[in-house]
């Protein structure tokens, strides 16, 4: 709120992609009650290790990159 407060933050260019992370998220909770408790629960560790180590390794994640790519499309 603070950043957006001070104009850093275009609210309105980010209003489609909020939109559709909460469609997402909502979609996603209602499918996680399709799938078993115990898949769920033996998945969950395996996802979160390989986007660690995704994030971990993927080059070039250190680079800054100034232009403006944010977009739901």
């Amino acid at each position: 709120i603070h950043y957006a407060a001070k104009g850093h933050v275009d609210l309105r260019r980010q209003l489609p992609s909020a939109l559709l992370a909460l469609a997402g998220s909502a979609l996603g909770a209602l499918l996680a009650t399709f799938v078993p408790g115990d898949l769920l629960r033996a998945l969950l560790p395996v996802l979160l290790i390989a986007i660690a180590l995704y994030f971990a390794l993927k080059p070039n994640m250190g680079d800054v990159d100034r232009a403006r790519r944010l977009s739901p499309f």
